[in-house]
């Protein structure tokens, strides 16, 4: 019995007002129409809002990233725990050929504490160096590398003027700004002629370093 009565009130009253009817059917096609055109491209507001920021705010190589370039100087400190302590200064560029992955060549100035005569020293060499970790502010490394060196004497005492220094290092940077990594490495050094001399005396060595890589 209810639904009869409904039903013939709601009839009733749109045959008494068809004006209201009519309005409320407008109502009813426009918010259909309106839910259409929101659905029809869900994406189309949000990939202009994205394009515009990414335009604002581009965002610059990272460091590490493949096909950049640094500029390093570092400051290492050798000692074999015997007699013989090292201080080199490296200067070189490396250029990363893969992400994380980087070829360098350095130049390398060394004084070298010894008995009986200290010597001065000179050459350079190449380093290959992986960043196995990267993380936003920083990245441990791996390296290793081999040198040719010339010295005004015996490096070491009892060895030759022109040796070799394989090295091995692992190592982290340390983000100071976006152009500026701090490094710090520690290492095997290893100083001797590699059999080319009529002695082949060696120096083993704890080889700790801190520089500066800048990027260009």
């Amino acid at each position: 019995m209810c639904i009869p009565r409904l039903r013939f009130f709601s009839v009733s009253v749109l045959e008494r007002q068809p004006l209201l009817a009519m309005c409320c059917i407008g109502a009813l096609v426009a918010a259909a129409a309106s839910a259409t055109s929101a659905t029809a491209d869900p994406f189309r507001w949000t990939l202009i809002e994205d394009d515009t920021s990414e335009e604002r705010t581009p965002d610059p190589a990272r460091f590490a990233a493949a096909d950049t370039a640094n500029f390093e100087v570092i400051g290492t400190y050798a000692n074999d725990f015997q007699d013989t302590s090292l201080g080199l200064v490296d200067a070189g560029a490396s250029w990363f050929v893969a992400d994380g992955v980087s070829f360098g060549l350095f130049g390398e100035a060394l004084y070298a504490s010894q008995d009986p005569d200290d010597a001065w020293g000179g050459g350079g060499g190449a380093l290959l160096r992986w960043h196995f970790l990267q993380r936003e502010r920083f990245t441990i490394f791996a390296e290793a590398g081999c040198g040719l060196l010339a010295t005004d004497g015996r490096l070491p005492s009892e060895g030759t003027e022109i040796n070799f220094t394989p090295r091995v290092s692992v190592g982290a940077t340390v983000e100071l700004n976006a152009t500026t990594q701090l490094l710090a490495r520690v290492g095997w050094l290893h100083v001797s002629n590699a059999q080319t001399g009529d002695e082949n005396s060696g120096i083993d060595a704890l080889a700790v370093g801190l520089g500066l890589s800048f990027a260009f």
